[in-house]
């Protein structure tokens, strides 16, 4: 095995204002990273960034809807080959 996918590998986007601009963004970074650090088919990887999309979405439409600005969202991301997981965290403070 290749020693890049041997390291453990983390995405971190921390303290970004929840705009679904923002979510864009991140939801792209996130998707560059993914295919940089892990060897997945395209359905997959596909299936993986819808599923962070959802979530950023959901965070800069929803975790502030009764605040007069939108506050912050975290997006999170670690692979560890040695038990080969991927987690991914999408955390808001709304």
């Amino acid at each position: 095995m290749d020693e890049q996918a041997q390291q453990r590998a983390t995405f971190s986007r921390t303290g970004v204002v929840a705009t679904m601009t923002h979510a864009v963004q991140i939801r792209d970074d996130f998707a560059a990273w993914l295919t940089q650090h892990l060897v997945l088919d395209p359905e997959k990887t596909s299936d993986i960034v819808l599923a962070v999309n959802e979530a950023l979405a959901n965070a800069a439409e929803h975790a502030y809807i009764s605040s007069s600005q939108p506050g912050p969202m975290h997006a999170r991301a670690e692979h560890d080959p040695e038990l080969a997981t991927l987690t991914v965290w999408i955390t808001d403070e709304g």
